[in-house]
């Protein structure tokens, strides 16, 4: 791994803890502070350089040591991730609530706990309002049961108790709208970082003027993803389907792109058999946790193809992705990838992955694509659009210029799904040369 790819990570998420508003720290194995992020100063009142180098326990309140410690054993013991609820000594001397997940991080040569990253968010205004809401819902209960043995005065009495708790109500949905909206925030927030981190489709369109990236996420970030990238007179193009959506999905989809990074760009492999081989092999170990490999059960499927300019051959490997090829003449073929995905599956068993290689011909269109589009429920019955319906739609376009098959594509897509809800991600890409 290179100097510069390793300065290019460390300076990303630097910049992530810098604008979190959740307290953002790492721990050596006995709970002493190595890093605290800018937000304990506003939590906290602490500035990160009152914390690092003490022991986290000195601030917890005396009822939770007990409890918190018990689990920071049983994290050390189990090597998983823990979460959990407790009180924080500010700087004034007042006890606020944080919610904290800590996370191991293992050794990859020793297997053993290096250091744990911490992050905790300020939960005192959810607690206290929990509380308030149940004693506010307790006193509406008891005026109601007053209700029925008073009738008269106390339907009287109750317009004004009723306006009072439509107020409460009015104010609690307020906050929890506030609390909706600072959530929805963060997540612009990490599909920004998410578009940061992802190669640029203008650098795509760059390296392969004809072609179109159909690109429609689920959520507000994307568990599907596009990666490229030259080594000497080879291109490589990857389209990866990770498992899972929204927030999940798109971390996935960062582990991904930096393995990618490592694999091709800094280890310089090109070989797409090789490349998804040693892709399985680091996801599995970058996510098992201590645990063994049938534990792991997220992954992503991909399909990879590696085009030689020299020899004009384009050679492809596919995780349960397949590859579509369209001729200038209108005849249209499916390379298959291999029946299983990078990642979860087949019980730990070693998988043997396959590189198809065929000669590049003027004109003709290669296609790679999640199974978000197919997977679309609609039509008058309801019913998922199918891969064979797809097959078909793609084999339509595939001579038109990549604007109108992109357009296409999208009011297919739309009038198929009519008023039904996207339940997937979706990601077709169409290139030729």
């Amino acid at each position: 791994m290179t100097t510069d790819f390793i300065i290019e990570k460390t300076e990303r998420y630097r910049l992530i803890t810098q604008f979190s508003t959740d307290i953002i720290s790492t721990l050596t194995p006995e709970g002493i502070y190595t890093f605290v992020s800018p937000a304990c100063k506003t939590i906290l009142g602490y500035e990160p350089d009152d914390l690092i180098g003490t022991l986290a326990y000195n601030l917890m309140h005396s009822d939770d040591i007990e409890k918190i410690g018990m689990l920071h054993i049983k994290m050390l013991a189990d090597k998983e991730k823990t979460v959990f609820s407790s009180r924080m000594r500010n700087k004034a001397g007042n006890y606020i609530w944080l919610e904290t997940t800590s996370q191991p991080i293992l050794n990859p040569e020793t297997g053993e706990i290096d250091e744990i990253i911490v992050v905790s968010r300020d939960i005192t205004a959810r607690v206290e309002l929990e509380k308030k809401t149940k004693a506010e819902m307790d006193k509406v209960r008891e005026e109601l049961e007053l209700m029925v043995e008073e009738r008269t005065k106390l339907l009287q009495l109750a317009n004004g108790a009723l306006r009072d708790e439509v107020n409460k109500r009015t104010e609690i949905t307020r906050q929890m709208m506030q609390k909706n909206k600072e959530v929805t925030d963060s997540i612009h927030y990490a599909r920004r970082i998410q578009k940061a981190v992802l190669p640029k489709a203008e650098k795509f369109y760059a390296m392969f003027p004809k072609s179109f990236i159909l690109s429609k996420a689920k959520d507000i970030v994307n568990g599907d993803f596009l990666w490229f990238h030259t080594v000497g007179n080879k291109q490589i193009i990857i389209l990866s389907d990770c498992s899972g959506h929204g927030v999940p999905g798109a971390f996935m989809s960062i582990i991904g792109n930096d393995l990618l990074d490592t694999i091709v760009a800094c280890e310089g492999e090109t070989n797409p058999s090789h490349i998804l081989q040693k892709l399985e092999e680091r996801l599995i170990s970058s996510l098992k946790n201590g645990g063994s490999a049938e534990d792991v059960k997220d992954g992503m499927d991909i399909g990879v193809c590696v085009i030689d300019r020299n020899t004009k051959q384009l050679s492809f490997a596919g995780a349960y992705r397949p590859l579509f090829v369209c001729t200038p003449e209108g005849n249209f073929s499916e390379i298959q990838g291999n029946p299983y995905s990078i990642g979860g599956g087949l019980n730990g068993r070693k998988k043997n992955f396959h590189t198809s290689t065929i000669d590049i011909t003027e004109d003709t269109t290669f296609y790679l694509f999640s199974d978000g589009y197919y997977s679309q429920f609609g039509g008058s019955k309801g019913k998922k659009f199918m891969k064979s319906k797809f097959r078909d739609t793609i084999a339509a376009v595939s001579l038109q210029p990549f604007e109108t098959q992109k357009e296409t594509l999208l009011n297919t897509l739309a009038n198929w799904q009519g008023s039904n809800e996207q339940v997937d991600d979706i990601l077709v890409l169409g290139f030729r040369f």
